[in-house]
């Protein structure tokens, strides 16, 4: 597997960071950025849950359903087209049921939810949330 430097950890084949703390998602973008990494694009939401239930220890689910944590997707051009911060489409089937609403035209960035099926919503930029890093290994040939 990977080698994820400190104070990353592996998650299967990728290597995650959760922030103990809340920041707007520009603001975790860089915090992630000056960590060697990036916002998250996972390929697994569910192996990204499994990782935040274990470094938070919190399982239970009334709890868990109040904690989205940002991750790298975001609606750049506000034309609706939400991307991964790696340039990688964002999966249809990962949307929560009638997401993303664009709820008072504002919502551009990407929380996950933490529900017993892990689904994304768009929210707004300028909320604060946990977030979670990934480090993406150099590529090696």
């Amino acid at each position: 597997g990977p080698y994820c430097p400190y104070p990353y950890k592996q998650v299967l084949d990728e290597c995650f960071h959760l922030s103990t703390h809340r920041l707007t998602w520009n603001n975790a973008r860089q915090h992630c950025q000056g960590m060697m990494g990036d916002l998250a694009s996972p390929k697994n939401l569910y192996a990204l849950k499994t990782f935040i239930i274990d470094e938070t220890g919190i399982n239970s689910y009334e709890t868990l359903q109040t904690i989205p944590v940002f991750v790298g997707g975001a609606d750049e051009g506000e034309n609706r087209q939400f991307k991964w911060v790696n340039g990688e489409a964002i999966n249809s089937s990962n949307w929560a049921p009638g997401e993303p609403n664009n709820k008072h035209n504002s919502e551009f960035c990407v929380e996950m939810f933490l529900h017993s099926h892990p689904s994304l919503n768009d929210e707004s930029c300028v909320s604060e949330r946990q977030f979670v890093c990934q480090y993406h290994p150099p590529k090696t040939n």
